[in-house]
């Protein structure tokens, strides 16, 4: 166990992919949690590739409803 890995997340499909369930997963957990605006009505930022998993539609809602 290496502490400084300690708050590092990952996960992968079966065939070491990411998936679009992975990628809902680490904007719920990891990245909403942790770039929370000052104030609600602020939007954030986030730059992404292209990958099928960040341009779906329930990926876009949920950034949109996140003011992302």
């Amino acid at each position: 166990d290496d502490p400084e890995l300690k708050d590092w997340k990952f996960a992968t499909n079966g065939l070491g992919w990411s998936s679009n369930e992975i990628a809902i997963r680490w904007l719920r957990e990891v990245f909403l949690p942790q770039k929370k605006p000052q104030k609600a009505s602020q939007w954030r930022h986030l730059i992404i590739d292209g990958h099928n998993s960040h341009i779906n539609e329930p990926f876009l809602l949920e950034c949109l409803q996140a003011k992302v």
